[in-house]
């Protein structure tokens, strides 16, 4: 006999516990690892073509503002606009030389891979998160560009920020229902979820600043925009989102042109948009084939793509929510683009620094692959549980959640029990048929089956 007493007095309400440093110890030992592996990188000595084109631009252009003068029309032919990284590159310069303008490049490279983290985090949960971010610290690509002092870091940097903003445009938390609701320190989706309106607000002039830093990061404006969209519920909606947020983006670049005047244009135009095919932005580029493409972009992050892709089959093969699905499928392609304009242009110029925005995507896709082990390992403990519980001796249960086992002699009577509603379950065997746990002989199987 199962007594079973229901406490209809409301439990006391207790404040989300705040993470604690066990819950940052992971990602801060991936951010450090990171910075460290970058400023090895950093040669004090010398700089690169590029470097030392944007630090002495930058240079100009500041006497230029504060002495008068003229410039040699950098907007004309810089793949970004002058005005934004290399006067930040020649402030760096001027206080620490090279090195701290390389170490600038390594501070916007940990950004990057913090909003990784986060990102991923609110789409598939923190494991998925601490996964990605160590795959995205450890690529060469990452630790390379974080320390160039070059447009790239900065650009990605704001991309990564647009792109978490885009996740935490859901009108409601945990949007993708991957994320589990016991993960530690973290506090219940009704509890902890924004408005969502000043994120969106946020995207497009994060996107604006990123286009305005280096015009190459267009190209991931639809990622980012239809990220935002996949927040929500329902086509109608998500088709309002793609159109106010592309519109508003559109906007804010067009009207920067406009002010800036035709020489920016110029500049788009040459170093981006109207590129030929095998061409550089300054010098002349020798013409690749396809396959030298397809193999630099292999050889730098084939590992990543293919774990990608074995991350959007398991959530296909798991039945997982179409939403789940389509953002998976997203951030692979979000990962392609770089390559698939490569393959367009047949050039491999400034890939080995470009790939790395496609991996920062990537590794968010590949990042769900922790979420779905997480949670194969809690069904597996839940009904390890329900089996355990099934065979325990008969016991009196409090449903406020505090179980007590007692003898029967030692029990007390029902009717010792105050303002309690009360039920009795014939035997133990009948409550396992209710919970689906009990294993009918084998002959009724047999039965059954005739």
């Amino acid at each position: 006999m199962i007594t079973v007493a229901v406490d209809r007095r409301e439990a006391p309400t207790v404040a989300p516990a705040r993470p604690g440093w066990q819950y940052w110890l992971p990602l801060t030992v991936i951010l450090v690892a990171q910075a460290l592996l970058s400023a090895k990188l950093i040669s004090g000595s010398y700089a690169s073509g590029d470097e030392g084109r944007y630090i002495y631009a930058g240079h100009q252009l500041i006497h230029e503002l504060w002495h008068g003068g003229g410039s040699p029309y950098y907007e004309t032919f810089f793949s970004g606009a002058p005005v934004i990284y290399p006067v930040l590159a020649a402030i760096a310069d001027s206080a620490g030389g090279l090195v701290a303008a390389c170490l600038m490049s390594t501070v916007f490279m940990v950004i990057a891979t913090i909003m990784l983290f986060m990102a991923t985090r609110e789409l598939f949960g923190y494991w998925s998160g601490i996964l990605a971010a160590g795959l995205f610290a450890g690529l060469g690509l990452t630790q390379d560009l974080g320390a160039l002092a070059t447009y790239d870091a900065m650009s990605l940097m704001l991309i990564s920020i647009a792109a978490y903003c885009a996740v935490r445009a859901g009108t409601a938390r945990g949007q993708l229902g991957a994320m589990p609701r016991d993960e530690p320190g973290r506090e219940p989706w009704s509890e902890s979820r924004g408005e969502p309106t000043r994120w969106l607000l946020a995207i497009p002039v994060i996107l604006f600043l990123a286009n305005a830093t280096k015009y190459m990061t267009l190209i991931f404006d639809p990622v980012v925009i239809v990220l935002a969209a996949l927040q929500v519920s329902g086509w109608k909606a998500m088709v309002k989102r793609i159109t106010a947020l592309g519109l508003a983006t559109l906007t804010l670049d067009s009207l920067f042109l406009f002010l800036a005047g035709g020489a920016y244009l110029h500049g788009l135009m040459f170093s981006t948009l109207a590129r030929k095919s095998g061409s550089s932005a300054v010098f002349a580029a020798v013409k690749v084939s396809s396959p030298v493409v397809l193999r630099d972009t292999w050889k730098w992050m084939g590992l990543l793509i293919a774990a990608a892709i074995l991350a959007l089959a398991i959530a296909l093969l798991a039945r997982s929510d179409a939403k789940t699905m389509a953002t998976i499928g997203l951030l692979i392609a979000g990962g392609l683009i770089i390559t698939v304009e490569g393959l367009h242009l047949h050039t491999v110029e400034s890939m080995r620094k470009h790939d790395d925005f496609s991996a920062w995507f990537v590794c968010a896709a590949v990042g769900s692959t922790a979420a779905r082990i997480q949670a194969g390992t809690g069904r597996d403990r839940l009904r390890g549980a329900g089996i355990r519980r099934s065979l325990q001796p008969d016991r009196q249960v409090d449903l406020r959640g505090r179980g007590f086992g007692h003898h029967a002699a030692n029990r007390k009577p029902a009717s010792a029990l105050p303002g309690a509603a009360r039920r009795s379950v014939p035997d133990r065997r009948a409550g396992q048929r209710a919970a689906g746990l009990h294993r009918r002989p084998r002959h009724s199987l047999v039965s059954a089956r005739r």
